[in-house]
């Protein structure tokens, strides 16, 4: 709800109105258009829920029990919005996408991507792949590592890290190009649900894992190879 309107460029309190409250207000009029909506009003508003005392009433329990921050449609609000929207919070966040049984979760920090995961994609999105293509895990060796780790109730790359098949450095990078394989797949889904929640404090498994990768670079180079190599056809639509 937006409030009466408060002079230009002010809110209520005397606060102005900071070049973040017109950057997310400049969003928010993007991805749900208001009609007759004066920009001036929805960017005080912006600036008045961003004040520390409000965000951190807005963000305390019980969003930080899994409550979605923002909750919407694949087909109603595009994926790179989605994104966008969720490096304005001070805090991290999850971002989960789910097609039919299909799911990404990106956790986005700021400007920094620092994690992705899945279920029930494709083989060529899991972990493996990206170990294999980068040398460190020889193809003939994928499998039996993978029951492995399935027996012993562990992620592959924990098991690797653990038996020393793999370094560190190793597994950051090709985490790094799982989440970045994962924004490039989600940039083609036309269909779904998303949400944004609360992911604070960020998991010690994924604070280890090293992934810290500019967000906007991630969307600008799945848009540029979109371009290169035309529409992606979304695989959940009939043919």
């Amino acid at each position: 709800r937006v409030p009466t309107p408060a002079p230009t460029g002010a809110v209520p309190g005397g606060f102005g109105v900071s070049a973040r409250a017109r950057r997310l207000a400049t969003r928010i009029r993007r991805v749900t258009p208001i009609p007759g909506l004066d920009p001036e009003s929805l960017a005080a508003a912006c600036e008045q829920a961003l004040r520390d005392e409000v965000l951190f009433g807005a963000l305390s329990s019980p969003l930080s029990e899994g409550e979605p921050l923002v909750a919407g449609r694949v087909g109603q609000v595009a994926v790179p919005q989605v994104l966008q929207l969720a490096e304005t919070f001070s805090r991290p966040v999850c971002c989960r996408f789910e097609r039919d049984s299909e799911v990404v979760e990106l956790v986005v920090h700021g400007r920094e991507l620092c994690f992705g995961r899945q279920e029930n994609l494709p083989e060529v999105f899991r972990l493996g792949r990206f170990l294999v293509e980068l040398g460190v895990l020889a193809g003939r060796n994928l499998s039996r590592a993978v029951e492995d780790a399935r027996n012993r109730g562990c992620r592959l790359g924990d098991l690797l890290r653990e038996d020393g098949v793999v370094s560190k450095d190793d597994l950051s990078k090709a985490l790094s190009r799982q989440a970045t394989e994962l924004v490039f797949e989600l940039l083609a889904w036309t269909q779904g649900s998303f949400a944004i929640t609360v992911c604070d404090p960020i998991p010690t498994e994924i604070q280890e894992a090293g992934v810290s990768l500019p967000l906007t670079g991630v969307l600008l180079d799945g848009l540029r190879r979109q371009d290169e190599w035309g529409p992606t056809v979304d695989s959940s639509l009939p043919s």
